[in-house]
């Protein structure tokens, strides 16, 4: 027994060490030999992040250079202007992972201008790339696609091998200046923005930042501005994008409308810089889309359709639109009069309960229902603002002289809204329209500290009509009004839980 033992334990270690011989075999022969046989199938073994310039040269005598320039690159040639970074870096990449499929010798491919192959530029271009110090790599020559499967011919400058190559590389070098051309027009978001100026025929808007989250309006109306429309136009800006770009000779400025009838839009920030543009007319051919100019160094581009809606608004529609100006910790007592009823919800701070005067024996507030209401008002905005009662004697142009409801809002630093609410007129159908169902009711709503009147929908004029009704619960016999909600259940609840 111990013989064989002692048998099988030499046998273990042999096959141990045999073992180990072909790893390491296979690690230090094998692995680099299979790498070098990798590398030799690259068309061109680089490093894309060594790349520090890229030139595309064509049959026609045109050609396109970009330089890397730090973390950017640069396009040089035909134009100087920023370029895409990413659309360069995935070029490399696709040079990067070009395999030769196969090669043909010159004796088996016979003539080069049968594979389009001839001259500096073959029939699609020549790629030519240089890395750090100056050093080229060997040019390649790119020529016609196979006449089956997705591939092309291509060969290395100073050789006459015809090389069988994807099809990707040969269709990604197919560039125009305009795919290399950086689009984005502006870097960096709103951060700082603190003065907008939007000038255009006949309306000069002036917005001014008043805090984190408040803006208002100082021509052509002194008014609060809408802060979500503010921000949702200034973060806009650094997503206009290029589709289309004129240089020198093909600016018309005239046809174009960058001067007589354009709007300028400046953008302030609190360092100094701003961010300046004119939109001009809408250009005549697709995409849809606007004459556009920047004013830092006087690019012209087409600009998307959007652009000009966007940054050319009606001074309406920046215009305040929310009912409240308070945050919901904020509030301290809402006062509802509807219908020749009044009452007040009040609070001595946020976490504390709220009361209801005047109370009523048998009834107990929902301190749920009340909490929901404040929510919603908080978020609540009219769909537009509709016009201007500067005085008491143009209320009445609006139905607000004796309005259908008020709610006043009081902060822990002064009033949040004293608003008032009037339907508004349903407007008589079209001539031929007759049939068609007639639009939802829509309501005036006024804050007493505006001259502005807003239009709002049924829903959102119902959280200033509120009734006393849809904030109590019945209380068990015996309690009074001041006792905790018991009746949360009861079917007043879910009622005014949805308005």
């Amino acid at each position: 027994m111990e013989a064989f033992l002692a048998v099988s334990f030499v046998r273990t270690l042999l096959l141990a060490a045999i073992a180990v011989g072909l790893g390491a075999w296979l690690w230090l022969v094998e692995a680099p030999r299979i790498r070098e046989e990798a590398k030799a199938d690259l068309l061109l073994d680089v490093d894309p992040t060594a790349v520090e310039k890229v030139r595309l040269a064509y049959p026609d005598g045109t050609s396109i250079e970009v330089v890397r320039e730090g973390d950017k690159w640069k396009l040089t040639a035909p134009i100087a202007y920023a370029a895409d970074g990413k659309v360069v870096e995935n070029f490399l990449t696709t040079v990067k992972e070009t395999k030769i499929e196969r090669r043909l010798t010159k004796a088996e491919a016979g003539a080069l201008a049968s594979y389009g192959l001839e001259g500096d530029t073959g029939s699609q271009a020549r790629l030519e790339l240089t890395l750090a110090g100056g050093k080229a790599m060997p040019a390649v020559v790119l020529g016609n696609a196979t006449p089956v499967g997705y591939e092309a011919f291509a060969r290395k400058d100073g050789s006459d091998e015809v090389l069988v190559i994807p099809l990707l590389l040969q269709s990604s070098a197919k560039k125009q200046p305009m795919d290399l051309r950086a689009k984005t027009m502006f870097e960096g978001d709103s951060t700082g923005v603190t003065r907008v100026t939007i000038e255009k025929p006949g309306e000069k808007i002036e917005l001014e930042r008043k805090g984190e989250a408040a803006w208002a309006m100082l021509s052509p109306i002194a008014d609060a501005a809408d802060a979500e429309s503010v921000r949702s136009m200034l973060d806009s800006i650094a997503t206009i994008d290029a589709v289309g770009f004129f240089d020198g000779p093909q600016v018309d400025r005239e046809a174009f409308g960058l001067d007589e009838g354009a709007t300028r839009f400046t953008a302030l920030r609190d360092d100094g810089s701003s961010v300046t543009f004119t939109i001009g007319k809408e250009a005549t051919d697709a995409p849809a889309g606007n004459y556009f100019e920047r004013a830092s160094d006087k690019q012209v581009i087409k600009a998307p359709d959007w652009v000009a809606t966007k940054f050319s608004p009606p001074a309406m529609e920046l215009r305040e639109k929310r009912l409240l100006s308070c945050k919901v910790d904020e509030v301290r007592s809402m006062t509802w009069t509807v219908g020749g009823e009044s009452f007040t919800i009040a609070r001595e701070g946020p976490g504390k309960p709220w009361t209801i005067s005047p109370g009523i024996a048998g009834q107990a507030l929902n301190q749920r229902i009340v909490d929901n209401a404040l929510n919603g008002l908080v978020l609540a905005r009219a769909d537009a603002v509709v016009g201007d009662a500067a005085g008491e004697a143009d209320l009445g142009a609006w139905g607000l002289d004796a309005p259908a409801a008020r709610l006043d809002v009081q902060g822990a630093n002064g009033p949040c809204a004293a608003l008032s609410g009037a339907a508004a007129p349903i407007e008589a159908p079209a001539a031929g329209e007759e049939g068609r169902r007639p639009p939802p009711p829509s309501y005036y709503v006024k804050n007493a500290g505006r001259s502005a009147v807003m239009r709002a929908s049924e829903h959102e004029y119902s959280r200033l009509a509120m009734k006393r009704v849809e904030f109590v619960d019945t209380a068990p016999q015996g309690a009074g009004s001041g006792d905790a909600p018991k009746g949360a259940g009861s079917e007043d609840a879910p009622k005014a839980a949805a308005n």
